[in-house]
């Protein structure tokens, strides 16, 4: 039996081995979402100046497609995300257990309502 702190080692070896580094895209691959940019350009048309709203799929990884269009330049490795998000919560699992004795998470748990950390590892892990 392996020791607590030792999860998501093996993990995040097997990632590097053969997933890699994912590269970073030059050219954005999303198009620019209208419907953002109609409620910018009525509340806040300032930050069209600046910034560029970007559509993402609402197919229920839409959180894991944007931000991997944040760090990679397109939504498309939103599954390398998943798999870090999952890696991260096994190499740390005392941020993220708000019901474990040794929680250090930044919330206190009585502010808040969270699965039990098999469910959390699990929706992680499915797509969707």
């Amino acid at each position: 039996m392996r020791e607590k702190t030792s999860y998501g080692t093996s993990e995040m070896t097997l990632i590097s081995i053969y997933v890699g580094e994912v590269p970073v895209v030059g050219d954005q691959r999303s198009c620019e979402d209208p419907t953002a940019v109609q409620i910018l350009q009525q509340y806040q048309p300032s930050l069209l100046q600046r910034y560029s709203p970007l559509y993402v799929a609402a197919d229920g990884n839409c959180c894991y497609r944007a931000v991997a269009l944040a760090l990679f330049g397109t939504a498309d490795f939103h599954l390398h995300v998943r798999v870090l998000a999952a890696a991260e919560m096994l190499r740390f699992p005392s941020h993220y257990d708000v019901n474990s004795p040794n929680y250090v998470g930044a919330l206190a748990v009585s502010d808040m309502f969270t699965s039990p950390i098999e469910e959390l590892m699990d929706a992680v892990l499915h797509e969707g």
